[in-house]
């Protein structure tokens, strides 16, 4: 497999640009804040110890991975962890951290180009394909979380990574320690993010059921039972260094502090019923203890979020009371029989309407444009990347159809990009499916656009797939039109 710049059209050009796109974004800050603090400081506390922290609503198996980085920055020593109140800005960790995330960045887009070089052949206009290389090139879509210590950025190198990898090996474009490597890689992608272990595990059973149906060929079992270990292999000795730690079985505790569905699940519950929009949710999803919390306003809730008058009136009611006592049983209790209210008098809009708009805001929503506005200092204009963002998921839904239904002859171990493209879609559909049962069950996946962020590269792939197809769709029906005209 060669992904070197040379074997790239215009190579030297999408060089250039690739370094810029790098240099252009160390520009801009890096952060330690969030839930990066979470993970940073479970890191410096093994370091320390030895020992992993008691195991919490986040899974720390990101702390784990970035270990060997804290290990040899040593950043003063650690004598104080961060302060989970403050936010930390361009220091020895969060910068190097950024320049980490770059470089897998930078991996990605290359295995990208790659692809697209092999896909962007025959009767294709030369500005064409030079449009979908300087796409590649300076897309922003992939660089969303560059600049913060997230396992989101960690978990999209892992998981396509490591998909594309097992496609190498079942296709046969490479040996069958690709299949290893891979599965290797969607295992540290399930450590990152505990809620990828089932998508990545989908993956894995896809490319079995292709070995299996090789069968004709000599089923390899050999490659299923060593991937299966390797796979599990990161998984389970998180689980053997979390009981080494703390006695704990598994690495995950929901009823702790920091589940909100644990502290505030009726409100919860009641906000999954109705349409919560990407700008609502950081106001609305992780409600405040603070008396100025523009939750308890009644004002800051939509319209859509009230069947009627008297129910605006009953919420705001308890909204005032939630204000004035705080959260009880009682007010959960509340939120609960308006969110059942919902379920019962709106059933097609509470389990099929809202989950379908969430999925919307999933991907058709700005994220990209964070780490060009630190760059800039917030002077971009966050519209470019909307609309920038819906053009590449239509020309992705475009490449869907053309990888399972316009290209349906070609075998699932085919060598080609369309079966590359099929396979990584899985990705999208596994993770896009997984976030609409979160949203509705659970309060992780209520509204956070990021999450797709990890198969935001399969996408990418997937609108090459569907620029090619729309190239040759104006090619074909110009050469009817000129036949016509002849």
């Amino acid at each position: 497999m060669h992904i070197g710049i040379r074997h790239i059209p215009g190579g030297y050009l999408i060089a250039a640009l690739l370094l810029f796109r790098v240099a252009f974004l160390m520009l801009g800050d890096a952060f330690i804040n969030g839930d990066g603090i979470i993970y940073v400081n479970a890191s410096q506390q093994i370091a320390e110890t030895g020992k992993l922290p008691p195991a919490r609503f986040q899974s720390l198996g990101f702390a784990v991975e970035i270990l060997p980085v804290i290990l040899v920055l040593d950043e003063a020593g650690f004598a104080q962890h961060y302060p989970t109140t403050r936010v930390t800005t361009n220091g020895v960790a969060a910068t190097t951290f950024h320049a980490i995330n770059l470089a897998m960045d930078l991996v990605i887009v290359l295995v990208l180009l790659h692809e697209a070089a092999r896909l962007l052949t025959g009767r294709i206009p030369s500005w064409a394909v030079a449009s979908a290389f300087v796409f590649l090139a300076l897309q922003p879509f992939t660089t969303s979380q560059s600049n913060f210590i997230y396992p989101d950025h960690a978990c999209m190198f892992f998981s396509f990574l490591g998909g594309y990898c097992v496609y190498l090996g079942i296709s046969g474009r490479g040996h069958g320690g690709w299949i290893a490597a891979g599965s290797l890689l969607l295992g540290l992608a399930g450590l990152a993010r505990f809620d990828m272990i089932p998508v990545c595990a989908a993956m894995l059973l896809a490319a079995y059921a292709v070995l299996i149906w090789q069968v004709a060929q000599g089923f390899r079992l050999h490659a299923v039972a060593l991937s299966s270990v390797l796979f599990a292999a990161p998984l389970f000795g998180m689980c053997i260094f979390q009981y080494a730690s703390t006695g704990e079985i598994g690495y995950l505790r929901t009823a702790t502090t920091q589940n909100a569905n644990t502290l505030r699940g009726g409100y919860l519950a009641w906000l999954r019923t109705w349409l919560v929009l990407a700008q609502d949710h950081s106001i609305l999803a992780a409600s405040e203890t603070a008396a100025d919390w523009p939750g308890f306003s009644i004002d800051t809730y939509p319209t859509r979020a009230f069947t009627n008058s008297s129910e605006r009136a009953a919420i705001a009611a308890t909204l005032d009371d939630w204000k004035l006592h705080g959260y009880s049983p009682e007010i959960d209790a509340q939120f609960l029989g308006f969110a059942d209210s919902n379920r019962t008098t709106r059933p097609v809009e509470t389990y099929l309407l809202v989950p379908l708009m969430r999925v919307q805001e999933y991907w058709l929503n700005i994220e990209g444009s964070r780490a060009i506005n630190e760059s800039l200092h917030g002077m971009f204009p966050a519209n470019a990347i909307a609309w920038l963002r819906r053009l590449t998921v239509a020309l992705a839904a475009l490449g869907f159809g053309v990888s399972w239904i316009g290209q349906w002859k070609i075998a699932p171990d085919d060598a080609s990009s369309y079966g590359l493209a099929r396979f990584l879609s899985l990705m999208v559909l596994l993770r896009t499916g997984e976030l609409i049962v979160l949203g509705m069950a659970l309060a992780g996946g209520l509204m956070e656009s990021r999450y797709v962020t990890v198969a935001m590269p399969a996408m990418l792939l997937l609108a090459i797939v569907g620029w090619k197809q729309l190239c040759e769709m104006l090619d074909q029906h110009r050469s009817v039109r000129l036949a016509k005209a002849s």
